[in-house]
């Protein structure tokens, strides 16, 4: 349970923690990772689950159903349900849900140690814990055939950009942020460091140790930098400096002895000023060809950002094309219709992903090719900031669009099955939108017969599940929604 003396117990003293050790009767062990959603597992982990295969299973938890696109048993990965994975606790073998999870023959690890041993924190959450976050976080999102084979499929582009390093004293950077000519992505500042983590970049300037660099993107517009890679210990200087650590005081912790309990204002006057004059590499980059495109900074932020929780695509948006569109976008994601139709805020932009569908191909479907990523990439860097009545009218457009869904299809109006259908959504709001064109929708009774008879139509083609992205599926579910849509009164 992702404790030193039970990995070493096992043998596997140089692995990570992990969540769950089960024994055979026969004495064999196997490591267990369990993880929220399938996007927390990291390249390394699934590698590991490669190669390690019985002796170390991946589980990647989501609600109601297994994703598609994990490698087989045999490959190491499993992706299991929430009702596959044990719900009481504590955990125990005597639950027969989890001796399930873990397969036949083994039992959990708490019949030889005992149950407190699995009631500690695993990477801050009891296995409970885990569980519920995976149930209460997001609503389950259909979303299948999109962005993950994208990327393979789309013509890689060639950039030209333009790159230098420059060594920056820490007073300097700590300085920039403060003034905002370093700027950290209002979503990235949430803080993932614990105090003994951010403790120890600190001691590491401290002893004059070398520290990874950061990577920026200088804004051509502003001259401001993007902070691309190294949030967390741009962060924690910051924090530092300012004594204040997730509101209570920063004072160094689990360091050698000399800066033990410190602050920043603690610290002898030699220490201050070593601290103040160490240097952190910085690479920064501008694209310096295709025009006003920035598909190459979109790249460097996704290829850079793989490790723990990768960022969403439209996380990465968020930072590559901030500006009045992205703020229009979160703005809209609060509409009450909109929320009584998603449910739940998503934590990861998701549900504003979608609002950019919708704007996208209700716009440009004609200019619609795969994939759907770029597509989308591309819409929001030709509209990154609208000028005040274009922003009106999109906020005109998705606010009434969005109020005769809720109103007149519920809650239900995207979900064919349980989970919400991105693909069904986009053809709905899209099909709803052109008909408001022509005036108001008062016949409800109508509009929900239409779009039953719209989502047999999807169904019978399996236009909502399979390859949503294609072109041609694309193409095919929004000209159902507008000839489905536009006869009612």
């Amino acid at each position: 349970m992702s404790r030193p003396f039970l990995t070493r117990r096992a043998g596997l003293a140089d692995w990570p923690g992990f969540d769950l050790l089960s024994v055979r009767l026969g004495g064999e062990w196997r490591a267990i990772e369990v993880k929220g959603r399938s996007g927390e597992i990291s390249e390394n982990e699934r590698a590991k689950a490669c190669n390690l295969r019985e002796s170390y299973w991946l589980y990647a938890v989501a609600p109601g159903r297994a994703s598609r696109g994990f490698a087989t048993r045999s490959a190491g990965f499993r992706h299991r349900s929430i009702a596959a994975i044990a719900r009481p606790a504590p955990l125990s073998a005597r639950s027969p849900t989890l001796r399930s999870g873990l397969g036949d023959g083994y039992i959990d690890a708490s019949e030889r140690f005992g149950d407190a041993n699995l009631s500690r924190p695993i990477k801050g959450k009891t296995m409970p814990d885990i569980e519920s976050s995976a149930i209460e976080d997001d609503d389950p999102i259909q979303d299948e055939g999109e962005d993950e084979s994208d990327d393979e499929i789309a013509d890689p582009v060639r950039y030209i950009i333009a790159s230098y390093g420059a060594d920056m004293p820490v007073d300097g950077l700590v300085e920039r942020l403060k003034k905002g000519n370093i700027f950290v992505p209002e979503f990235q500042r949430r803080f993932v460091w614990k105090l003994p983590q951010a403790s120890r970049f600190i001691e590491s300037l401290l002893l004059g140790l070398p520290v990874p660099g950061i990577f920026l993107f200088k804004e051509p517009e502003t001259q401001k930098l993007i902070v691309v890679d190294g949030q967390q210990r741009l962060q924690t200087l910051r924090s530092f400096y300012a004594e204040d650590f997730d509101d209570r005081k920063f004072r160094l912790t689990g360091v050698a002895s000399e800066f033990d309990r410190k602050t920043y204002s603690g610290l002898s006057a030699s220490d201050r000023i070593r601290l103040d004059d160490s240097i952190v590499h910085a690479t920064i980059f501008q694209q310096t060809e295709l025009g006003n495109d920035r598909s190459s900074i979109y790249s460097v932020f996704q290829r850079l950002n793989t490790s723990g929780t990768p960022l969403t695509p439209q996380e990465i948006r968020a930072c590559v094309y901030r500006g009045k569109l992205d703020e229009l976008l979160s703005e809209l994601a609060e509409d009450p219709s909109w929320r009584e139709l998603y449910g739940k805020k998503n934590s990861r932009k998701k549900d504003e992903e979608i609002i950019l569908r919708f704007f996208a191909l209700y716009f440009n479907i004609k200019r619609y090719e795969r994939s759907m990523k770029q597509f989308l990439n591309t819409f929001m860097d030709e509209n990154r900031n609208p000028e005040r009545k274009r922003e009106d009218d999109l906020r005109k457009l998705f606010t009434k669009t969005v109020k005769v869904a809720a109103e007149g299809l519920t809650r239900k109006a995207f979900r064919p099955e349980r989970a919400f259908n991105v693909a069904v959504a986009d053809a709905t709001l899209v099909g709803l939108a052109h008909r408001l064109k022509k005036g108001e929708i008062v016949d409800y009774d109508a509009l929900r017969s239409c779009h039953e008879e719209l989502l047999k139509r999807l169904r019978r083609e399996d236009l909502h599940r399979a390859a949503t992205a294609d072109k041609d599926r694309v193409s095919k579910r929004v000209r159902y929604a507008r000839k489905a849509y536009e006869s009612i009164r």
